[in-house]
């Protein structure tokens, strides 16, 4: 599988224990969407890294033209995400809602916009 190399530069950056989280969801994406390509890029919003974990992050992935957001933490929503998204749980758990009742926490969730 090839990964972007912007998805290797995060996980280069992360590195150690800290980066369990943001390989994890890099992971996901990269599963729920198949192989990956070099002009897929991913972006830091937001990041808030802890002792041992990523506190808050926001990332914003563009594969093959499509927008995902993988979001959790304490912060509210990018901009960017408004009216109805696809929400997808870490456990693949997917529903369609608006935006306005979506509430970030530590569980991890990718948010898709069409």
């Amino acid at each position: 599988m090839g990964i972007a190399s912007e998805t290797f530069e995060i996980l280069r950056i992360c590195g150690g224990n800290k980066s369990s989280s943001l390989k994890t969801l890099t992971l996901s994406i990269a599963n729920m969407l198949g192989e990956l390509s070099e002009s897929d890029k991913v972006e830091i919003l937001k990041e808030k890294v802890g002792d041992w974990s990523i506190e808050d992050g926001q990332y914003r992935f563009n594969i093959n033209g499509k927008m995902i957001y993988a979001l959790w933490g304490n912060g509210s929503l990018p901009p960017e995400i408004n009216g109805e998204v696809k929400v997808t749980e870490i456990s693949g758990v997917s529903r369609v809602i608006d935006s306005a009742t979506l509430k970030l926490s530590d569980s991890q969730i990718f948010v898709e916009i069409d």
